[in-house]
């Protein structure tokens, strides 16, 4: 094979390697009130299945009554990597983020995690990141928090790589509010 050839086929294969580490799978999901989407990288997505919950009519110790939706999202192997709250209080709920932060770190320092937070923009919104290193379990854990609006509250965990999967799930996440409609 000519080297200019060997300089193509090389090319092509880097280009369909490049490209086969882009995919990821778009998801959708509808779940109480809320419509949800996000990515994940196909290696993760392949290995993942959703678990759905709504819980209605919990209650904080303050006693404010709120509705509980959760998108848990392990993998096919029992190992659970991560998953999605989203919190609706009956009321105007105070969030402020500074003490989510603290509270998210205290969370990781539990766990035997070394933690730093940083202020964010989440969907649009003004959030807090939270990433946790060196932890006893000897993963990284990457938990965000924002306010939807008044009453709403978002939070996710996840345990996967920031560059792969989480930078991608942030930056394609979209929680939006849809009214139900009784016939």
């Amino acid at each position: 094979m000519s080297g200019r050839h060997c300089g193509i086929v090389i090319a092509g294969l880097v280009l369909s390697l490049v490209l086969v580490g882009c995919h990821a799978k778009d998801y959708k999901e509808r779940i109480g009130p809320y419509e949800v989407s996000f990515k994940l990288p196909d290696e993760i997505a392949s290995d993942t299945k959703l678990n759905k919950t709504t819980e209605i009519g919990l209650k904080t110790l303050d006693g404010t009554s709120y509705n509980l939706n959760s998108i848990d999202m392990p993998g096919r192997a029992g190992h659970a990597w991560g998953g999605l709250i989203i919190y609706r209080y009956n009321a105007s709920h105070a969030w402020d983020p500074g003490t989510a932060a603290k509270v998210a770190e205290a969370w990781g320092k539990s766990n035997g995690c070394t933690c730093n937070s940083a202020a964010r923009l989440i969907a649009g919104h003004e959030g807090v990141i939270v990433n946790c290193s060196a932890c006893d379990s000897g993963k990284e854990i990457h938990r965000f928090i924002y306010q939807l609006d008044d009453i709403t509250e978002v939070r996710g965990l996840l345990d996967l790589d920031w560059n792969k999967a989480v930078v991608p799930f942030l930056k394609s996440l979209h929680v939006g509010y849809r009214k139900l409609v009784v016939a």
